[in-house]
């Protein structure tokens, strides 16, 4: 349980920046290493938007801080991994971890940040045994000895007595848009249910991630206690389509990027903010 430091805290939550591929996000004029030699990659046009988008969403989550503390949580996938060799910037372990870090280093510009939670995500982007955010958390913790850093695989943050459940695997938010978070709201409701049986209290609020998809529901169950409601959000990426999810998804044209903000005042779980952006991917032109 976090100590208290005001009766105010800002649980900010953002997920699968996918550092090291080109289709995410890249700091502009981050310095590597190529060969032993200081090396600084050109952005992309769609990196320059993502990266001023993420900008913006860390000032809109700071602004609605309001200079209270503020927790930042990566729900996994910090970065791109090996695996999927198409599509790099870099495809070694310390360049895509140092990308990483520099996308963490905007929070900490501002001494708000007291806390720092890694999740940790899909192997097949994190060079495996969960590497890339392991070392994400070693290196922070180290350089950043006043800022509280950890990582788990499967986190349950309570801030005075409001539980945040966050993971990096979830469900999808629905193929299809009139069944839009239907399986979502069956995994909601069996993680409140498993609770209820053992007599505690289902998670105020429950965000996965993996998707690169965007979706909330809630449920409520009534008990003797009285009634319960936990609401959950799958949380989109940082990182546009890639040629491998145009395929698995059947060409799909939407993508969503953002990260919502949680306000926690005395105990009780007050507003979320919701900074979601929904980019129409396809190429619009007239033949006259």
């Amino acid at each position: 349980m976090f100590k208290k430091r005001s009766n105010r805290l800002v649980v900010a939550l953002f997920a699968d920046t996918h550092c090291g591929s080109r289709l995410a996000l890249l700091p502009p004029g981050i310095v590597l290493q190529s060969d032993g030699e200081p090396w600084t990659p050109s952005l992309t046009p769609g990196q320059v938007e993502l990266w001023g988008l993420y900008q913006d969403h860390i000032k809109a989550v700071m602004k609605f801080a309001d200079g209270d503390p503020v927790c930042v949580v990566l729900v996994g996938d910090p970065t791109q991994g090996d695996k999927f060799k198409d599509e790099l910037v870099c495809g070694d372990i310390p360049n895509q971890v140092a990308i990483a870090a520099a996308c963490i280093e905007e929070w900490i510009k501002y001494p708000n940040v007291k806390y720092i939670r890694l999740a940790a995500g899909t192997d097949a982007h994190e060079f495996g045994e969960s590497a890339a955010t392991r070392l994400l958390a070693a290196f922070l913790a180290v350089k950043y000895p006043k800022i509280d850093v950890s990582w788990s695989y499967h986190g349950l943050l309570d801030v005075e007595g409001v539980t945040i459940d966050y993971a990096h695997h979830g469900p999808g938010a629905g193929k299809r848009i009139w069944l839009e978070m239907n399986n979502a709201t069956w995994y909601l409701r069996d993680i409140m249910w498993r609770e209820i049986r053992k007599g505690q209290v289902p998670p105020s609020l429950v965000v996965r991630a993996h998707q690169h998809a965007y979706g909330k529901c809630s449920y409520s169950f009534n008990t003797k206690a009285g009634s319960t409601t936990t609401t959950m959000y799958i949380i989109p990426s940082y990182q546009t389509i890639t040629s491998y999810a145009r395929k698995v998804t059947q060409s799909a044209y939407e993508v969503y990027h953002g990260m919502i903000a949680v306000e926690v005042i005395d105990g009780e779980l007050a507003r979320i903010r919701e900074l979601i952006q929904l980019i129409d991917l396809r190429r619009k032109e007239s033949i006259k």
